[in-house]
């Protein structure tokens, strides 16, 4: 039981996340519905991080350079005309 609640301790809010990240919550919330890591638990109506998925998402950033969001589209010379 003291093991499960130690785990519990250990669960992150988006606001951690981006903290940590030195990122904003739009991007930890936009990653999240991009499916994209970290991937979170969802308790309910709450959503957590756990330290493991932070840890995995940075050690994966150093090796694989994990880009942290969508690349940008281009714009051609046409006002209305956007590439990607």
């Amino acid at each position: 039981m003291e093991d499960k609640i130690n785990q519990l301790q250990r669960l992150l809010t988006e606001r951690d996340v981006a903290d940590l990240l030195r990122v904003s919550v739009a991007t930890i919330r936009r990653r999240r519905l991009l499916r994209q890591p970290p991937h979170p638990l969802k308790i309910g109506a709450s959503v957590r991080y756990t330290c493991e998925s932070i840890l995995s998402l940075l050690a994966a950033s150093d090796t694989d350079g994990v880009r942290s969001e969508a690349p940008k589209k281009e714009r051609s010379g046409h006002r209305n005309d956007w590439r990607g």
